[in-house]
């Protein structure tokens, strides 16, 4: 499976956030962000990753990646967030935590406002869930 998502990412058909990897001035702030999503990111820090100013930066990644940055960054948290959920028993705390949340309540509203259904409900719902499809992050961004 990796090697068909890196073949399709080096592919001319790439769009989206695959494009984005590619792109040597987006890819560090991309990896950035996939990396330390528990960061309190923003789009100035993730422009100096790209060696950009902010409005530069978040006018590329746009175009580039068809979202926002921060949208972005919060799609990512909540598809983290949400195979954290079905597949460990931590604290909802804990998730909020490791996906950049200081507070529980806000990551709760976050989460519900981007899955439709609050965490503790999404982890009753999805607990026999096996394996994520990581494109979902990104459904419509491409």
């Amino acid at each position: 499976m990796l090697s068909v998502l890196r073949t399709w990412i080096d592919s001319a058909e790439a769009t989206g956030w695959a494009l984005a990897l590619r792109d040597p001035i987006l890819a560090p702030a991309l990896e950035a962000i996939h990396e330390h999503p528990e960061q309190e990111w923003t789009v100035a820090a993730l422009a100096n990753r790209a060696a950009m100013s902010r409005s530069g930066f978040a006018r590329r990644f746009t175009d580039i990646v068809r979202v926002p940055p921060l949208e972005y960054l919060t799609r990512w948290r909540m598809q983290l967030a949400a195979q954290h959920l079905r597949s460990d028993d931590a604290p909802i705390r804990s998730i909020a935590a490791r996906v950049g949340y200081r507070s529980e309540f806000a990551f709760s509203r976050a989460f519900a406002r981007n899955q439709g259904i609050p965490p503790a409900t999404y982890r009753r719902n999805h607990r026999s869930s096996t394996g994520a499809d990581v494109a979902t992050v990104f459904a419509g961004s491409s």
